[in-house]
């Protein structure tokens, strides 16, 4: 039981400080730093908090106060490393429409957030660096099989 709640706290610290961080960045590109000058503060802006693993129902209602303390002033979900693998494969919208669709349209406050379910029905296209890491790998040389085609730029 102990160790359960050592990684419930784990997580919930490196929850906080994503939330953290993706605030304090919304700041600076707000207040133009120097370190963002070049991002424009007129566009709308949404926080993304990349796990390695899928926490399917951290954006619920009953655990985003966990990691938030209620309110943030920029739009947050947490997504999975594998999520955001499949956004930048969508090829029927931009990955930031799909994302300001996502986070600053009608939101259903008991459904919580879901790039996962935001992500279906959408079309894909090949994962171009997947694709060049996979036929760059010394197996390639071990099979007679052709290698995976090359994804086709858009």
């Amino acid at each position: 039981m102990g160790d359960t709640i050592g990684a419930a706290e784990e997580l919930r610290r490196m929850l906080v400080k994503g939330v953290r961080q993706l605030e304090r960045d919304n700041d600076l590109i707000a207040n133009h730093h120097e370190a963002f000058k070049h991002i424009p503060r007129g566009r709308p802006r949404v926080g993304l908090l990349i796990t390695l693993e899928e926490f399917h129902v951290v954006n619920g209602p009953f655990h985003r106060h966990l990691f938030t303390d209620g309110e943030t002033k920029l739009p947050i979900t947490v997504a999975s490393a594998s999520e955001l693998e499949h956004l930048v494969t969508v090829n029927d919208t931009t990955p930031g429409a799909l994302l300001v669709e996502l986070l600053q349209g009608p939101i259903d406050p008991s459904a919580g957030l879901s790039l996962k379910s935001a992500l279906t029905g959408h079309k894909h296209r090949r994962n171009a660096v997947i694709d060049a890491g996979w036929n760059a790998g010394p197996w390639q040389q071990l099979t007679h099989k052709q290698a995976v085609p090359q994804a086709q730029p858009q």
